[in-house]
């Protein structure tokens, strides 16, 4: 069952929503990044057509990452990005990615995560928008963030203390970890949609259940057009997916 951090009292920002897309781009992720890529429209129609009551004002960029110790492909990429309300323009950055290298796992999502809150500028100033991040990885992540990315404390609490800090919200859907559910338990109004124990099933979970589908209601979630999402939308595996309210 996915793993939600209960809500908190908090001002209620309706109307705009600033999105990374935040892809593992290793060899085995090709599959979910073209499922990604292909249904954009799924996903932004639902942001903009969502809620007729409450028609939301997004932008979005997309940004990649691998694994920090494997030479063979850059750690990082699309981080130089920019934010976008070009439907076409966010594929682009999608499409730009190739699924290369990685090695064996675990891969450098903390460090991307730190990335994304440090490194990024975001279109509005905290409180002036959701902040939300959308990560899809079939891998574990290396317990520590790498020395080359930050210096003192850099455990998965920097990206709790960051996050949480930077009013961001992360939907997380990924292979089984305890790092990724206690992050998501740990930082308000965050998921973790668990997808299986090995890469090969968060794939085939996600492709059972139709990226159309994911997308769509991901889409609806973001433009506050349903306080959750039904059991339906990931019922393949361990999957299910009810999202907090985060109109």
């Amino acid at each position: 069952m996915p793993v939600r951090q209960q809500k908190e009292s908090t001002p209620k920002i309706r109307g705009v929503a600033d999105i990374v897309i935040c892809l593992d781009i290793t060899g085995s992720m090709g599959p979910c990044i073209n499922g990604v890529k292909n249904n954009l429209k799924s996903f932004i129609d639902n942001l903009t057509t969502g809620n007729s009551n409450n028609p939301l004002e997004w932008k979005a960029m997309a940004v990649g990452y691998r694994d920090v110790t494997d030479s063979k492909a850059p750690a990082f990429e699309g981080f130089q990005n920019s934010f976008t309300d070009n439907e076409s323009e966010l594929k682009d950055q999608i499409d730009s990615f190739e699924a290369a290298g990685g090695g064996d796992e675990p891969e450098s999502l903390l460090d991307a995560l730190y990335k994304i809150a440090t490194e990024i500028s975001w279109p509005h100033e905290i409180g002036k928008s959701h902040r939300i991040v959308v990560v899809f990885t079939d891998a574990t992540c290396r317990e520590e963030l790498d020395s080359s990315t930050t210096q003192g404390d850099r455990s998965y609490n920097k990206i709790i203390d960051e996050y949480s800090r930077g009013h961001f919200k992360l939907f997380l859907f990924g292979i089984n970890s305890k790092i990724y559910q206690s992050i998501c338990e740990k930082i308000p109004k965050s998921v973790f949609f668990p997808q299986g124990t090995t890469y090969k099933e968060v794939i085939a979970n996600l492709q059972k259940t139709g990226f159309e589908k994911v997308m769509a209601q991901l889409g609806k979630s973001v433009s506050g057009a349903s306080d959750i999402l039904t059991e339906e939308v990931l019922d393949a595996g361990s999957g299910g997916i009810p999202m907090d309210d985060i109109s």
